[in-house]
């Protein structure tokens, strides 16, 4: 997201000292979250919660009120290393969401299906169609922190990785 609202930033300041006057733009940026995906000892499920505060982002902060309109376009994960404890080959799970503090999780925004536990494997989850609008909501529209549950069964336990989630977004600005 850092690279997106430093470009919104960057071309906001050069329309503001050009006179030009209020346009929309399209532009497109990604977040990335670091996670670890950890299964007890005797099972092969797995969960792992990341919080994303958007706020914490000085871009985001300074220009949230310039996006007219923003999209998940997708989502992509990279296993990034494997714990010598993790016996997994292949894993299966999906992605829930929420505001941090809500009662209630928006289940399988986006899933996985027999994907090999491999270093430096990149794949693509599956955008939920009925969920992708409640999932841009929660993102776009709502205030504070998100929170991002992963969970999962894997083929054999114990299952122990470090992933790098990409959330590839498209957002409309005014400038």
């Amino acid at each position: 997201m850092r690279n997106a609202l430093l470009t919104l930033a960057l071309f906001a300041g050069a329309s503001a000292n050009a006179g030009c006057g209020l346009i929309s733009a399209d532009f497109e940026g990604t977040v990335r979250i670091i996670g670890e995906v950890v299964g007890d000892d005797g099972q092969r499920t797995f969960e792992s919660l990341e919080v994303v505060d958007p706020n914490e982002n000085e871009d985001y902060r300074n220009n949230k009120d310039k996006i007219e309109k923003g999209e998940i376009v997708s989502i992509d994960v990279k296993i990034v290393r494997i714990s010598q404890r993790n016996n997994a080959k292949v894993v299966v799970g999906q992605v829930d969401i929420r505001k941090e503090g809500a009662a209630e999780w928006v289940q399988g925004v986006a899933e996985w299906e027999g994907v090999p536990v491999e270093a430096d494997n990149v794949f693509r989850l599956t955008l939920s169609p009925e969920r992708q609008a409640e999932l841009n909501k929660i993102v776009f529209e709502e205030e504070g922190a998100i929170q991002m549950n992963i969970v999962g069964v894997a083929d054999q336990e114990p299952v122990d990785f470090e992933f790098e989630m990409t959330l590839n977004m498209r957002f409309t600005a005014g400038i």
